[in-house]
């Protein structure tokens, strides 16, 4: 394999001359990766099931959009094996109506959150005008540290949120008998759950309450949306009044939807992907942390875009099975539940920081869609520390050493070759091995 940095004659120095300089410096991880960088191709980190086809749907959904709203709430029903089902403009939408739902019941004020998640979750958690409570995690599985755990849920908890992270599930059943005997609830974070499985059910449908998410990225998406899912009277009693507050989109919004859809439909493609991906502007990939977000109902349109989506979920996750295998096979050792089932991107744990960072940047260079995840713990959004120290070395590790390869279907049997080579190339032997597989996980359909 051909070294960069051996043109030495390259701005006149002699050869030899600079042979010598590069031989007394320290190799970087990025010394040991060649090829060229790849500018007018950007193959995106994420991207879910949402064709041309679908977004002409969305625009059928502004003339005929209860009807296509009926059918996406009886979809859920059928599928998840629940009685009640609310939709929303967006995840965090759902996510802050469900949490005022559930204080209205219960009077407590603070919620349990994994320090290492989207940010998102603290952002609707302060929209619900309630209080985060930042709870550190495995560093390996990403789930709830169960001694940081205990700790955290007390008398004043409203609910705990463990989340199904990049197809590492959480063991809801282990958190929920602690929650409940202290008398909080559990709220499922199943925005990148949909079609997954623990111990033969559903997820979303294990705890009081699940939350989803079909915003971009998402195994299947309409733009942005979201929903809650209960087997709970009682909560479903309170979240509809949530719901009928949010009040429904109007037209010029419904019509917004279907324009954006239509972008991300067709930007999404690696031979334009690159065109957004450099216009800093647009903030593609940044974890932004605020609660200032509109709550709305869902449209029409996007829930008509959303037509048909068991059968794409399905297709989608099996896409992603798929590359996380052809991964495996090419060296890389997966994070969390080992690849065992697969969410919107496919996690892999660097040995540190500045090895994960020049992975990063070496994929970046050549368009491959390898990129980190949230840049920090919850614990360290300044929002959020009220001055203290951030307190959850779990997160932070991962933080700093996670990052993510794309297993959609823009990224081909050649691109994920080309990544292989790269983790080779980067990481060497010093790759991180994959924890065994967690119990009860299984490959959602």
């Amino acid at each position: 394999m051909a070294m960069i940095g051996l043109a030495g004659g390259i701005g006149g120095r002699r050869p030899g001359r600079a042979l010598a300089t590069a031989a007394a410096r320290p190799a970087s991880p990025e010394s040991r990766v060649a090829g060229r960088p790849r500018r007018l191709r950007a193959v995106p980190p994420a991207a879910g099931a949402l064709g041309l086809r679908d977004v002409a749907r969305g625009g059928a959904g502004l003339v005929a959009g209860a009807r296509y709203l009926a059918r996406l709430e009886a979809e859920v029903r059928r599928e998840l094996a629940v009685p009640h089902v609310f939709l929303f403009s967006s995840g965090r939408a759902a996510l802050a109506v469900l949490l005022r739902a559930l204080h209205q019941l219960s009077g407590r004020t603070e919620v349990v959150v994994p320090a290492y998640t989207c940010f998102s979750v603290p952002a609707a958690v302060v929209r619900a005008g309630l209080v985060v409570v930042p709870c550190d995690v495995d560093p390996e599985r990403f789930d709830f540290n169960p001694r940081a755990l205990a700790r955290a849920v007390t008398g004043r908890t409203l609910c705990v949120i463990p989340t199904h992270l990049l197809g590492a599930t959480a063991d809801v059943t282990a958190i929920a008998p602690l929650a409940r005997a202290r008398g909080a609830f559990v709220v499922e974070d199943a925005a990148q759950g949909l079609g997954g499985r623990r111990d033969g059910r559903p997820l979303g449908t294990l705890g009081d309450a699940g939350v989803f998410s079909f915003d971009r990225g998402k195994l299947v998406t309409c733009g942005s949306g979201g929903m809650v899912v209960t087997a709970s009277a009682r909560i479903a009693a309170a979240l509809g009044a949530g719901w009928r507050a949010a009040g429904a989109p109007g037209v010029a919004a419904a019509v917004g939807d279907v324009l954006r859809a239509l972008g991300l439909a067709v930007f999404l493609r690696p031979w334009l992907h690159w065109l957004p991906a450099a216009m800093p502007w647009l903030e593609l990939g940044r974890t932004v942390y605020d609660p200032a977000f509109p709550i709305r109902r869902m449209s029409g349109a996007k829930a008509a875009m959303l037509a048909g989506w068991p059968a794409r979920v399905a297709a989608e996750r099996a896409l992603r099975a798929e590359a996380a295998d052809d991964y495996r096979r090419r060296g890389a050792a997966l994070a969390g539940d080992g690849g065992a089932a697969p969410a919107v991107r496919i996690p892999l744990l660097a040995p540190d920081r500045p090895s994960r960072d020049a992975l990063v940047r070496a994929g970046r260079r050549r368009g491959l869609g390898i990129a980190p995840l949230y840049p920090t713990g919850i614990d360290e959004i300044p929002a959020l520390r009220a001055g203290g120290p951030a307190a959850c070395p779990g997160a932070a590790a991962i933080a700093a050493r996670l990052l993510t390869l794309p297993g959609h279907r823009f990224a081909s049997a050649p691109v994920r070759a080309e990544i292989g080579r790269l983790v080779a190339a980067v990481l060497g032997d010093e790759r991180a091995a994959p924890p065994a597989p967690a119990g009860g996980v299984e490959a959602g359909a």
